[in-house]
């Protein structure tokens, strides 16, 4: 039992994760960043978002590139990038982790 234990502490520890990583919750994490803006900036009326999503540090799917979210804005998705945020969701360490891009502009 003890070794199972240990085990478990060493995978919730060393669990992957994007070199856009924010203080991690062991439990739940729901975070926010943004990355590379120069200030002042104007968001723009349109947002897209993209994501990848991992289950249980084995499977890994999805696309969470700055393409793929401006594309997915409404209305023919976003032509001039005003700035990017990153949201970082997980639950249980590794049980469900996500990471999204998301990119604000017209």
């Amino acid at each position: 039992m003890e070794i199972a234990a240990a085990l478990l502490a060493l995978l919730l520890i060393t669990a992957p994760q994007s070199d856009l990583t924010p203080p991690a919750g062991l439990i739940v994490q729901q975070t926010y960043m943004n990355k590379d803006v120069i200030l002042p900036i104007t968001l723009g009326s349109k947002t897209g978002q993209a994501c990848i999503t991992s289950y249980l540090g084995l499977i890994s799917q999805g696309d969470a590139s700055i393409k793929t979210a401006a594309a997915s804005a409404p209305n023919g998705g976003i032509t001039k990038i005003h700035a990017i945020d990153y949201k970082n969701n997980n639950l249980g360490g590794i049980i469900i982790m996500e990471t999204c891009t998301i990119v604000y502009g017209e």
